[in-house]
């Protein structure tokens, strides 16, 4: 079923600037035509040829550290306008959020009865032309009981280029995307905070001369978390090139192992779906199952869990090798049905 997207507008002081496809319509409130091929930065989104700003989303503090997910990077996916189905739900609240290098903060809207997320978790480092794991996928509809304020972590890809990424991922590891139930931007240690996580992946390894190269383990994959916190490990011996910068574990509920001893490949992060948090209660489709998805991909794969989905972002890089992860939030004012296709 396709969903409904209400824009919420707000009148701006507006002014004009040109858009050339090499650059990006400019951030905060500042309306930008973007028919000549230029995109919307992360914050805004492109209606009938204007660089739009949603109302909810606080973009939160600049200076994320380590305790938030770690350094900024100009990559994040366009964003592009969802077409309306007939039978779609009234949407009180919609959300699509990409890369941003910052927790982002959102508040229940009045009259929101249900809550509808997908996240997909950031690809990791292909180190040697290995491939990078991939970020897992989560989705779920709650039940909305009352107010709260929510933050949303969507991760960074991983790379071989020094920057530990954002959404708790090691070097190399692919950050988690989730959305968590808190006053103040999450740590690494505020996983009971967690109402979805959707794992990085764990980046991947060249293990050696005359040795094929070896793929990461995707995020939400069986084989996924370990870690004490939301934190990706980070690798614990150096591979025969030296790198073992490169193969970190991604972030997730439970961050993944880097390498070590025995494993030459990081380990993605775990995906998660709260059952009980706070005002959030879990829903439950027409046959009487929880309404969520954890889904994965198989080590090697290049493709993420529910990368076709028609909200993703008309040929975004999302999830994939060395690709940043990608959220949906949307609340709704009547009952969603069974929305959430068990993938």
């Amino acid at each position: 079923m396709r969903s409904l997207l209400l824009f919420v507008t707000l009148v701006f002081a507006s002014s004009s600037c040109s858009c050339p496809p090499e650059d990006s319509c400019a951030a905060g409130t500042e309306m930008c035509e973007c028919a000549a091929g230029g995109r919307c930065v992360a914050s805004l989104t492109c209606v009938d040829n204007q660089c739009i700003a949603v109302p909810v989303v606080d973009a939160g503090s600049d200076d994320a550290g380590a305790d938030t997910g770690g350094a900024r990077d100009a990559d994040s996916p366009d964003v592009a306008p969802l077409d309306v189905g007939p039978d779609a739900p009234a949407v009180c609240v919609d959300e699509m959020l990409s890369f941003s290098g910052a927790p982002q903060r959102i508040e229940v809207p009045e009259g929101a009865r249900f809550l509808h997320i997908k996240a997909w978790g950031a690809g990791a480092n292909g180190d040697g032309g290995a491939t990078g794991g991939v970020g897992g996928y989560s989705e779920a509809v709650f039940e909305v009981e009352g107010e709260g304020t929510l933050y949303a972590v969507v991760g960074q890809l991983g790379r071989h280029n020094g920057v530990i990424p954002f959404g708790f991922a090691a070097l190399g590891g692919g950050g988690l995307t989730g959305v968590f139930l808190s006053d103040v931007p999450p740590t690494a240690e505020d996983a009971e905070t967690a109402l979805v996580v959707a794992g990085g992946g764990g980046a991947a390894v060249r293990t050696g001369s005359g040795v094929g190269p070896d793929p990461g383990i995707p995020g939400n994959h069986p084989m996924a978390g370990g870690q004490a916190t939301m934190q990706g490990g980070a690798a614990t011996n150096t591979n025969p090139s030296g790198r073992n910068e490169t193969t970190g574990g991604g972030g997730g509920h439970e961050g993944g192992p880097g390498r070590g001893a025995g494993r030459n490949v990081g380990t993605g992060g775990s995906g998660f779906v709260a059952a009980n948090l706070g005002p959030f209660v879990l829903d439950e489709n027409s046959a009487g199952e929880p309404h969520y998805v954890i889904a994965h991909s198989e080590i090697g794969d290049e493709t993420p869990p529910n990368s076709e989905d028609e909200e993703l972002p008309i040929d975004a890089c999302v999830g994939r090798n060395e690709c940043n992860g990608f959220l949906i939030v949307r609340f709704l004012c009547e009952d969603p049905g069974d929305i959430v296709d068990l993938i």
